[in-house]
Order: structure tokens, then sequence, then C-alpha cells
């Protein structure tokens, strides 16, 4: 988790074969996606040298109790 001025960005990772979780079409991914399509303002999908990353980037007015 990465706090910036204006946002934070979450990290996830893992290594193995491309995974996109975004284009997961099993019913419970699928509701897992719709969920996060609700309050992320951006969602980055890479793959890169046998490692999967999805960072989810979240902007606005946050409270610094959550940080």
């Amino acid at each position: 988790m990465k706090k910036e001025e204006d946002s934070i960005k979450i990290d996830f990772r893992s290594v193995g074969k491309p995974f996109n979780p975004m284009m997961e079409n099993e019913m419970d991914a699928h509701y897992n996606v719709e969920m996060l399509n609700k309050f992320a303002d951006e969602i980055i999908y890479a793959y890169a040298m046998g490692l999967n990353t999805t960072t989810i980037v979240l902007r606005g007015e946050m409270k610094n109790e959550y940080l």
C-alpha cells in the first residue's frame, strides 16, 4: 500500500501464469470484481516476467484514522 498526495494505491502480486482478475467469469469472482469497481477509481492489471500485479487506486477525501 502506498499513500500519495491525492490517492492510495494498493498492489496485489502473485507469481504464476497470467491471471487478470478483472476478466474472471466465475460467479464469486465476478461479484468481487463488481464490488471493487464500485469503490475503486482505477484498477490496473499487468503481467511481466512471471508476475501478476493488480493495482487498485482510491482517490478523494480520506480519513487519516484509516491509513
